[in-house]
């Protein structure tokens, strides 16, 4: 997608994580500037805050390392939206392949993507099998809940055919280590 940087009128390619009202909270995601996004951002109905937390680097990058970035503006596309906050300089995102710029709420941009990551925490004493049968259980409905009534029988069924597997997230997620820890393991071997 392309954003437009402020700073300079240029646009460029942008990489953004999206997040939920509670995400950031959660996973302890601080900032340094302005705030996170939080609930009031992110409602589980409806059009979610046209906002957007920069990461540090972007912030600099963006920004010149504006101190006072909270109520610029940034777009996606032909979306405007409003900084809010500036991550901490060691906090970048989940992925460890993928290099993000900001985030926003997941329902204040649809960027036409069909892969998500759902980052969650376990009970005390749960375990991730424990985790796996709850979300097979708990998932089709909450899909079948989600989908506008005008979805048609192909898009429901693909919706619903959905593979959900609860996994280990201490070391964030890597597309590539997935990827290639079969090809690793065997030429370690």
């Amino acid at each position: 997608r392309l954003a437009p940087i402020p700073a300079t009128g240029q646009s460029r390619s942008a990489s953004f994580g999206i997040v939920s009202g509670a995400c950031m909270e959660m996973l302890g995601m601080r900032t340094m500037v302005g705030r996170p996004i939080g609930p009031d951002d992110a409602p589980l109905r409806g059009s979610g805050g046209k906002v957007a937390v920069l990461t540090h680097e972007s912030w600099r990058d963006l920004f010149g390392g504006d101190p006072q970035v909270v109520g610029k503006r940034l777009r996606i596309d032909t979306v405007d939206l409003t900084v809010i906050g500036v991550l901490a300089p060691s906090l970048a995102g989940l992925d460890k392949d993928l290099e993000v710029m900001f985030f926003v709420p997941f329902n204040s941009y649809r960027p036409g993507t069909n892969t998500s990551y759902i980052f969650g925490r376990l009970k005390p004493g749960a375990a991730l099998d424990q985790a796996n049968a709850a979300l097979a259980t708990a998932l089709p409905p909450a899909i079948e809940a989600s989908l506008p009534p005008s979805a048609s029988a192909a898009d429901r069924k693909a919706a619903l055919d959905t593979q959900v597997e609860a996994g280990a997230g201490a070391n964030g997620i890597s597309t590539l280590r997935n990827l290639y820890r079969g090809t690793f393991v065997t030429l370690a071997a």
